[in-house]
């Protein structure tokens, strides 16, 4: 494989080339027009290691103009859709039924109920 790639084997090698990352600015219209929304599980069970059932799991919203974090959520399953959708309902009535123009999320099974609301409202 050196043969062909050798340029790419440098590359991965620890301390080897470093190229510069292209970075451009976030573009928002303001506050409320993009929410960015996340479950993180290193706060599980398995990280915790503290027992088979004790875990806190977290789920996040973030405002992509402000970079406020707008809500982050001790929930008991953040891999389920509804308890995903049962919490950016409750989210929507905690802001007011102010509802974000864009919402951004990974393709994780637990949005897809969350998007179909947000598409509804």
């Amino acid at each position: 494989m050196h043969d062909y790639f050798d340029e790419e084997f440098d590359d991965r090698m620890p301390g080897g080339r470093k190229k510069e990352i292209k970075r451009t600015p976030l573009v928002s219209l303001g506050h409320g027009e993009s929410v960015h929304f996340d479950g993180h599980e290193k706060m599980g069970h398995l990280a915790l290691n503290l027992g088979a059932e004790i875990g806190l799991p977290l789920y996040g919203a973030k405002d992509k103009y402000t970079a406020n974090i707008r809500a982050m959520t001790v929930l008991p399953n953040v891999c389920k859709e509804i308890v995903i959708g049962h919490w950016y309902l409750d989210l929507i009535e905690v802001y007011d039924y102010e509802t974000p123009i864009t919402m951004a999320t990974d393709k994780g099974s637990e949005v897809g109920l969350m998007g179909e609301v947000h598409t509804d409202l």
